[in-house]
């Protein structure tokens, strides 16, 4: 009887054990998964972000150029990505530059 008392104890302190330590290891798996889940997100947004400001920067300077009736400038600015640049740091506001 002792002995068959013994092994009930030690069978309930095992599952206890292996219940609490799966517990553990789920809520372990459960963060490395969020937090990767959650880089993924904000990479994703961070792109979105940049390609919305990218795109409002180079609104700014084509409606800069065609009201200065530049339009050779729109089309060699979307042609050459380096003379774009010069006219956005030559033409937007500082803090329109700082976005792209």
């Amino acid at each position: 009887m002792i002995m068959q008392d013994g092994i009930k104890k030690g069978r309930e302190e095992g599952k206890r054990e292996g219940r609490e330590e799966g517990k553990r290891e789920g809520r372990e798996e459960g963060k490395r998964e969020g937090k990767e889940e959650g880089k993924r997100e904000g990479r994703e947004e961070g792109k979105r972000e940049g390609r919305e400001e990218a795109t409002g920067c180079i609104n700014q300077l084509n409606i800069i150029l065609i009201g200065q009736n530049r339009f050779d400038d729109v089309k060699r600015a979307s042609e050459d990505h380096a003379y774009q640049q010069k006219l956005i740091r030559e033409l937007l506001p500082e803090e329109s530059r700082r976005k792209y």
